[in-house]
């Protein structure tokens, strides 16, 4: 008799992306795969203790008992329950208040939040979101770096930030506001962005970015989406960005107060990446070791950069 499965754990694997692109089509091909997936969907919805993964499972499998009898113990089961606690573990979801605040501090790395809509939300580190659903509108306060891909239900989401609005109905978009500069970059869908102080709205589609900051006429750019989105790949890349920015990201992705000796220009453009999670003394040599006649202690959080010239 034919089995389910030929690995017992490739149903968990699947739900945990471990998946090579051959075991995924072996596992589509199967005509009970819909059910499956499924129940995958709905345990996005739902937090753990709501939903038993375990018993819809089982009450499937005894639903296909009743036309062939399995050869061999269903052991993965307790592999699927696992993937699927770890799957919420790592998200938090927001379900209808008033007004809610999430935090992801300096250091702790990215957040995922999941409203009520289905919207998906991945704040960076040093962000902070309040999100409220009033009758009109979904609204998102941003302080900070997000990424968004909005669930279309007929009602405008929109983002606020200290120098202008998002506003949209489904789509992707990245958004970074960090002191005077705000940047939206749209991968999926169309947005409109609207500076705080001003009527004209700047229209985006996929692929495009708009950038608003003190002194600069802001335009419509073709963006490049893997550099505007590259935190949620672990990583910060920089293409000609001033040294003064790169420092900040440091100091937001691992909690670091970062001092530069005078002598240096942190004006001084840089094109570097370094990871965002591991030891912090890897990501400082990236980007100070790197720099002529300059060298960096470190002592716990503080970090003093100093230069030889």
């Amino acid at each position: 008799m034919e089995e389910p499965f030929s690995d017992d754990t490739l149903l968990a694997r699947w739900l945990a992306g471990e998946l090579s692109p051959a075991e995924e089509q072996e596992l589509r091909a199967r005509p009970d795969f819909a059910e499956y997936e499924r129940l995958a969907r709905a345990a996005t919805r739902l937090s753990a203790p709501e939903y038993d993964i375990v018993k819809e499972l089982e009450r499937l499998r005894q639903r296909r008992q009743t036309v062939r009898k399995p050869s061999r113990p269903r052991r993965w089961l307790p592999y699927v329950a696992a993937a699927v606690a770890v799957l919420l573990a790592a998200t938090i979801f927001l379900w209808p208040a008033p007004e809610q605040t999430i935090l992801a501090a300096a250091g702790d790395g990215p957040r995922s939040l999941q409203l009520e809509d289905g919207t998906l939300i991945r704040l960076n580190a040093g962000s902070r979101l309040t999100y409220r659903n009033t009758d009109a509108l979904r609204l998102a306060r941003l302080e900070g770096e997000a990424f968004f891909a909005v669930a279309g239900n007929g009602q405008p989401f929109v983002v606020e930030t200290e120098l202008g609005e998002v506003r949209v109905l489904g789509t992707r978009f990245n958004v970074d506001s960090r002191g005077e500069r705000l940047s939206v970059t749209c991968t999926e869908g169309r947005v409109g962005v609207t500076p705080a102080l001003g009527d004209t709205t700047y229209l985006l589609t996929a692929g495009a970015a708009v950038e608003l900051q003190a002194g600069r006429t802001p335009g419509v750019v073709a963006a490049d989406t893997l550099l505007a989105t590259d935190w949620l790949t672990g990583r910060s890349i920089f293409r000609s960005r001033p040294l003064a920015e790169v420092k900040a990201e440091l100091e937001r992705q691992y909690n670091l107060q970062i001092t530069l000796d005078p002598g240096i220009d942190s004006t001084q453009l840089l094109t570097t990446s370094f990871p965002n999670q591991g030891p912090s003394t890897a990501a400082l040599e990236v980007v100070f070791g790197a720099l002529p006649d300059v060298s960096f202690r470190q002592s716990g959080r503080r970090v003093s950069v100093t230069t030889s010239r």
